[in-house]
């Protein structure tokens, strides 16, 4: 396991560092804005988190996790600021929205699209665990994503962001046993509020690979009703669409995630060396 080092946090005054712009986007704790560093002219996010509306702990350990880490498909924290009232997070600026709304503009993705979107979200998770690191909300909202060129109507190049590290936490320092995540992406055992471990976010890129290629969720209750998904979720009881047509490989990829018990997941390396991932035998659909 990898020793990852968490940057400190300045304690000076950041509008003598950026100049603030427009506002980028809310959450539940936070806003967004958009940051143009003086000394460079690099145009970066600015997140900005209330102390008040967040346990510190929670915010302690947000930011400890989101300096420490470097990867191509993780959000890149700069530094950090602070004084009485707020953190403000420097984070690298990504344009092309969240994957949800690629997803909702779309539909579904081919895929070979497909595919290369989750062979960036497996690299990342993998990281993530190898530095002992559940991200437990993976979902299309927290990931952004980058255009590239060369896309086209027939083919959309993405190169994706894993973001939003707030449910975050370090399995190797403390036990998995909250209840959190949102409702269509969490994992059996997460249900049933027992200890589980890092192979949650396994279990979430299944759900994001089903959606991904069919435009549709495996676990769904039109009315919202929240004991009835939990049944469903409970119990993996899905099918595949008969439209689209989906290759034997890629059924197979999503099924051996969305299983009952965490231990019997693919791991990242397992996801990295299945067929569907590695497009072997793999008859793509158009």
């Amino acid at each position: 396991m990898e020793e990852l080092n968490s940057i400190p946090r300045r304690r000076e005054r950041i509008d003598e560092f950026y100049t603030i712009g427009a506002k980028l986007g809310k959450g539940s704790f936070s806003v967004v804005f958009e940051g143009t560093e003086r000394s460079t002219g690099i145009k970066y996010a600015v997140k900005v988190i209330k102390r008040s509306l967040i346990k510190q702990k929670l915010l302690d350990r947000e930011i400890e996790i989101m300096t420490s880490l470097r990867h191509p498909n993780i959000l890149f924290c700069k530094e950090v600021y602070e004084d009485d009232e707020s953190i403000f997070l420097i984070l690298e600026l990504i344009k092309g929205g969240e994957l949800y709304d690629k997803i909702v503009d779309q539909g579904e993705y081919s895929e070979e699209e497909s595919r290369r979107i989750v062979r960036q979200i497996v690299d990342a998770v993998e990281y993530l665990h190898q530095n002992g690191i559940a991200h437990r909300d993976l979902k299309p909202e927290n990931i952004l994503c980058e255009i590239l060129p060369g896309s086209t109507e027939e083919l959309q190049l993405i190169h994706i962001k894993v973001a939003d590290f707030g449910l975050s936490k370090m399995f190797s320092r403390e036990d998995l046993f909250t209840k959190c995540g949102s409702p269509i992406y969490v994992a059996p055992e997460v249900i049933s509020s027992k200890p589980y471990d890092q192979s949650v976010d396994l279990w979430s890129i299944g759900i994001i690979t089903y959606v991904l290629l069919t435009g549709c969720f495996p676990f769904y209750e039109e009315k919202k009703n929240f004991k009835i998904l939990y049944e469903k979720i409970s119990n993996v009881r899905y099918e595949f669409p008969s439209d689209p047509q989906l290759s034997t490989e890629a059924r197979d990829f999503v099924s051996r995630l969305l299983v009952r018990e965490g231990k019997d997941r693919m791991t990242p390396q397992q996801c990295k060396e299945h067929p569907w991932l590695q497009n072997r035998h793999q008859k793509d659909r158009t």
